[in-house]
């Protein structure tokens, strides 16, 4: 095939620019979301930036058509990554990373159980059904700030057993 200059200047004309910006995010910590068309299909973090993307690419079965980024601080990818699966629930998001907002089922009865008032973690959740709840693949997560709400309400108060544990929503 023979060069031709007339060609190459319209594919240089029509790339995309890189700026240097676009270099500091091959390392940089950032959200990542995989989309299948217009949907979410996956969220995920990187404390090494473009790489990891590259990798689903290459070796995951996620499939994907495009993706967006959002660079992060390396202090808030769990917090961030857990509130965007959290909203979103993509399909292939199993689990939530560790983080301050949402707690595991288990993790949120033992919390329940430390309170002793409680006769039992699902009549909590039964008589209070505005306390946010995930569900991930058959992992349950509750918001950490709703429990908390209720256990400050409800050791406040004496309360029988016999007694339903319904507490206002804040």
């Amino acid at each position: 095939m023979e060069y031709d200059e007339d060609q190459t200047i319209r594919e240089i004309e029509s790339s995309p620019d890189f700026s240097k910006e676009w270099l500091d995010l091959w390392s940089s910590p950032l959200i990542y979301l995989l989309f299948q068309k217009n949907t979410i299909v996956y969220i995920g973090q990187t404390k090494n930036g473009l790489p990891r993307i590259i990798e689903h690419y290459l070796k995951s079965k996620k499939e994907f058509t495009h993706f967006k980024i959002l660079p992060c601080p390396l202090s808030s990818l769990n917090k961030i990554e857990a509130e965007l699966i959290a909203s979103f629930l993509p399909k292939y998001n199993f689990i939530l990373p560790k983080n301050s907002i949402w707690l595991p089922r288990e993790q949120a009865k033992e919390i329940i159980k430390e309170i002793k008032i409680f006769d039992s973690f699902n009549r909590v959740l039964r008589t209070n059904p505005w306390i946010s709840k995930i569900e991930l693949n058959g992992r349950v997560y509750y918001k950490k700030s709703d429990l908390l709400y209720i256990i400050k309400v409800l050791s406040k108060i004496k309360i029988e057993h016999t007694m339903d544990l319904v507490v206002q929503e804040p």
